[in-house]
Order: structure tokens, then C-alpha cells, then sequence
């Protein structure tokens, strides 16, 4: 019988197509081949003012999360700082595309949210530490195709955990059938090997679970050594089925045979054989926290080993999968805490997030100081908890309005400790900090009747800064001639047509060792030729023809 070829995916129509922004401020795409220029083009993030202490520990970005993301991953100054280094993503996307993408019919919105989501996933899974985590907070319109997406992204292996959200305590009365009251988190890693999430709160530990004291009276329960779970066996999991020697009398256990001690085996209730949790370095290594006693089980009177788990001050207990709102909070809470922040606007946010849930998600995920982004920022929570949990932070809404109405506002606020709810007492909030604000850069680039031309907007430093970008060259603000560099090569961008004087002043100003790359809107042959005279192994490229794949649009 031959094994069948290819994996496990979730297919959509246009999957093998890209999506560009075709209206800005909007949630409106349109389908392009992968090999458009717009739809892998880096735009310039530009900064447009600073506030507070350290402005640059935090960024908010107005423009399209896709074109922004690709920006952080692609531009060096940005790559540099946030590449590989983000410790949280929390992604809390449209939820309904009958609503975010009126335009569409039904299955095209649907396959328009998958294909979003999917760049945005990827490039996000880049940014990512290999310690990180990313929560995706959805409800049912599309968790379970986002679960099959983030499966196929990130591997099923990466996959932490799936929690159910208590965010309507009285349900939502509209819904057809069932008032519908959870939404979901869907919880992955980069790398499962690597990450350290902290699963449980100390609050959540009782005293009466830990019923027993040793002599310097600590408290302690005893855990079977055991493994409960009857998938594991000798057959399989040969290391763990190991005797150890246990007297009941002293609750001492040796690895090796002693006086007064009795052999024992694992084995389950009804007297099958089971496995013990450690493998046997090391139980020799923590062979003082085994303890011995008699146990009454079906099988009779007979010795058993266990666990000695004590209490600690840094004790917590692990969280389960349903988190219901009073504990983390609810919508309604989270639209008092806009309106205590706005009382004089007339304004509200119909979908924020309570404060107390993203705080939870950065306690479990991250330690002060590290990097939390949200890629769809809405009315600010995530990077308000963030800064109040002296984290830093990247935010990026689409919408110019939200960031002038609501997350700006209110991250100055925090920053001048005049927001004095959600988290604020319990994180101990006084103020401090700061943040920049930036824009992502139009389009370079127009495609008409297949055929790509420069747009109205490659004009001068914003052209030469996306030429940089696009190219993968490091600025270099302020030099003469060139505007960016890459090992040994330098960049030099022309706002018009380069003739042979333009590759006479490259060449001059060059330098020993390096390579010249010119990039012009207009290349005279006589100027291709005399560079390739003067410099072998410089390059000149016309734009944009010769900036991609040749036949890249027609």
C-alpha cells in the first residue's frame, strides 16, 4: 500500500492569490497575483511626534497592520529592534466579515479574512521570539477555520491551549437560537521547546489543598509518583518502569534496596502496570521529595510512593480553560472603563477589551520589560495595560480616527498617571514612560493594464527611504550622495534620470572597498556603461522595472 502524499491544510478560494489595501482607513482589498510589486512592497514607517520619557520604548503605528508588520520585519533599523524579539502578540482581529467586509459576497469575505489573517500570522510568527506566545481572541464566526490556520502556521506541536471567554455574563439576546456569552482565545508558540508561560496565579492557591506539615511546619500535600494517565505503560515508556525501595514505616525511598524496605512497581488501581511521572536520574537526583505509605487500594493493602509538593510563597495553581468575567472582566466592564476615561466625548468603542484580561495574558506571558504587540489596537487596551505592566509595546490600528479619539488620548493619559482605573491600583501604576507615534508611507507603485509605474508619492526622502527599505539597506541619514548602506555596498537613490555626471559623483564619494548600487527613475546607457568601466561589480537598476521579478505583473 503507498503512503499518501501532501499534509493537512485548510484550502480557500484565493488562497494562491495576495491582497493589497484599496481604500486607506478601511478593511477594503483587492485580490493581486503574489508577484505584484504592491502586495510585498515595505512602506516607510514614518514618525510623526514623540510624548513622554523614552518615546522610543513604544510605537503606535496608524495605517494597515499587513504594511506595517512587513516593515518591522523587513526595514533594518526596525528589524533590528523588533525581529525575532516580541514576546507576546495579542491579535484581536474583526470578528465578523459580513460586517468588516461589506463589499463581498459571503464566501469571498470569508476567503478575504482567511487570506488577511494569513499574511498577518506569518508575519507575526517572525517577529516572535522564540519564547513567545500569540493570543488570538475570536469568536465563533471563525475560530475553528483560525484554529486550522494557526495549526498550519505554526504547527499543531506549537499549539498551547484554547480558552473559553465568559465577555457576555447575560448572553447575547439577538443570537437566534442560543444567547451566546463565551468568545475564545487560541493560544500558540513559536517554539513549544523553548517557551516559558507561566500557567497558573497564586491567588488562585487554597491552604486547604496542602493538608499536611513537615517539621519546620510547612504545609505540603502528597502527589502520587505515579503517572495517571493509562496511555503511558511499560511497553511504551520502558524509562519510566523502574522499581524503587520504600520503607512505609519512615516514608523513606531509595532507588536501591535498603533494610526495612520493600520493593514496589508502579501500577494502576486495578493492578495493571503503569509508569512512574520522572525517569530514574532523575528521581536519584530528587529522590528526598519521594515519600512512602500504606495505601487501601482494590488490589488490597500494599505500598505506594508519592510526591512531597510544598507550599511556597511563588506557589500558584494551574488555570483552567474557562475564564468567566468576574474574574477577567466582561464587556461591560470594558466600556465603563472607556467611558471613565472619555466622560466628556460622547464617544464609545463597541467592541473593547476589559483591562483585567490583558493583563492576565501579559502576567502569564511576559516580565517587565519585554515586547508586547497588538496589530489590531482598537480602543488601546493591550498597549494600556502594557504600559501601566512596564512592558514595552507596538501597537498598530488601521483606523486614524480610533488613534486620535481613543488610544492616544489614553496612553497620555497614563503616561501623566491621570488614568486612575482598570489595572492602575493593582499594578501600582504612578505614571512615567513614553511613546512615538507614526504613519505608515503610501504606495510607490501603481499598476495600470498590467503594467507598473511609479505612483505621485516616490518623491524625494520618502522615495529614497522605501528604495532603502524595499532593498533591504540601512539608512544613512545625513550622508552626502549615498542614502543607505549594506555590508559593503552603498546605496544611492536618484530622483530622476542618473547620466554620467550622477555616476561620477557616486564614484567620488564612494569610498575604498565599497560597491555602488544606483537606483534611478531614468538610466542614459552611455551612465549603465561607465559605471560598469569604473567600478566592476556596482550596479545601477532602473525603477521600477528592474526593482522586480521581470514579468512580474504581465
Amino acid at each position: 500500500m503507498s503512503k499518501p502524499k501532501g499534509r493537512l491544510e485548510l484550502t480557500w478560494m484565493g488562497k494562491d492569490q495576495a491582497l493589497i489595501s484599496s481604500e486607506d482607513g478601511k478593511y477594503s482589498y483587492d485580490w493581486v497575483d503574489p508577484t505584484d510589486p504592491r502586495a510585498s512592497e515595505v512602506k516607510p514607517i514614518r514618525i510623526t511626534s514623540t510624548y513622554g520619557e523614552n518615546p522610543g520604548d513604544n510605537l503606535l503605528i496608524t495605517g494597515d497592520s499587513g504594511d506595517a508588520l512587513r516593515s518591522l520585519v523587513a526595514v533594518p533599523e526596525w528589524a533590528d529592534k523588533y525581529r525575532g524579539k516580541v514576546q507576546m502578540v495579542y491579535a484581536d482581529p474583526p470578528y465578523n466579515t459580513s460586517q468588516a467586509f461589506d463589499h463581498y459576497a459571503d464566501a469571498l469575505e470569508h476567503s478575504v479574512w482567511l487570506t488577511m489573517m494569513r499574511d498577518r500570522l506569518t508575519l507575526l510568527k517572525t517577529l516572535m521570539s522564540d519564547e513567545g506566545t500569540i493570543w488570538v481572541h475570536i469568536d465563533d464566526a471563525e475560530m475553528p477555520y483560525a484554529r486550522v490556520l494557526l495549526d498550519e502556521i505554526f504547527g499543531r506541536q506549537n499549539h498551547i491551549g484554547q480558552i473559553v471567554l465568559e465577555m457576555n455574563p447575560k448572553g447575547r439576546q439577538l443570537s437566534k437560537f442560543f444567547a451566546r456569552s463565551h468568545e475564545y482565545l487560541l493560544v500558540y508558540c513559536k517554539r513549544a521547546e523553548k517557551v516559558q508561560l507561566r500557567t497558573g496565579l497564586a491567588e488562585d492557591v487554597s491552604l486547604h489543598d496542602y493538608p499536611e506539615r513537615d517539621h519546620e511546619g510547612t504545609p505540603y500535600r502528597l502527589i502520587r509518583f505515579r503517572n495517571t494517565n493509562k496511555r503511558f505503560t511499560p511497553a511504551n515508556r520502558p524509562n519510566l518502569a523502574y522499581p524503587v525501595y520504600a520503607n512505609p514505616t519512615t516514608g523513606e525511598v531509595r532507588l536501591n534496596p535498603f533494610d526495612g524496605a520493600t520493593e514496589v512497581r508502579p501500577i494502576f488501581g486495578d493492578g495493571s502496570p503503569a509508569v512512574w511521572r520522572w525517569g530514574k536520574p532523575k528521581a536519584e537526583e530528587q529522590i528526598s521529595e519521594l515519600h512512602a505509605r500504606i495505601v487501601n487500594g482494590r488490589e488490597g493493602i500494599r505500598t505506594d510512593v508519592f510526591q512531597i509538593d510544598k507550599l511556597h510563597m511563588d506557589k500558584t495553581k494551574k488555570l483552567r480553560t474557562i475564564w468567566n468575567g468576574e474574574a477577567v472582566g466582561h464587556i461591560d466592564v470594558a466600556k465603563s472603563e472607556i467611558r471613565t476615561l472619555f466622560p466628556d466625548s460622547g464617544q464609545g468603542f463597541d467592541t473593547p477589551k476589559p483591562e483585567k484580561l490583558l493583563a492576565r495574558i501579559i502576567a502569564l506571558s511576559t516580565d517587565e520589560g519585554d515586547i508586547v504587540l497588538d496589530c489590531f489596537s482598537g480602543s488601546g487596551t493591550t498597549i494600556a495595560t502594557a504600559h501601566k505592566l512596564r512592558r514595552r509595546w507596538v501597537g498598530v490600528e488601521l483606523l486614524e480616527s480610533t488613534v486620535r479619539t481613543f488610544i492616544e488620548p489614553r496612553v497620555k493619559k497614563i503616561v501623566d498617571n491621570h488614568d486612575l482605573g482598570g489595572v492602575t491600583e493593582a499594578s501600582s501604576w504612578t505614571g512615567g514612560g513614553g511613546y512615538s507615534t507614526a504613519v505608515m508611507s503610501p504606495s510607490m507603485y501603481e499598476v495600470l493594464d498590467g503594467e507598473i509605474y511609479l505612483s505621485e508619492n516616490a518623491t524625494n526622502e520618502t522615495f529614497a527611504t522605501a528604495i532603502a527599505g524595499q532593498l533591504g539597506y540601512r539608512l544613512t541619514v545625513g550622508a552626502p550622495v549615498f542614502c543607505g548602506i549594506k555590508g559593503r555596498s552603498k546605496l544611492a537613490v536618484i530622483d530622476g534620470v542618473a547620466d554620467e555626471n550622477v555616476i561620477r559623483a557616486v564614484l567620488q564619494n564612494l569610498g575604498d572597498g565599497y560597491k555602488a548600487l544606483v537606483v534611478a527613475k531614468g538610466v542614459l546607457p552611455e551612465a549603465a556603461q561607465l559605471l560598469r568601466d569604473l567600478s566592476s561589480g556596482s550596479r545601477i537598476r532602473l525603477v521600477p522595472e528592474d526593482l522586480f521579478a521581470k514579468g512580474t505583473v504581465k
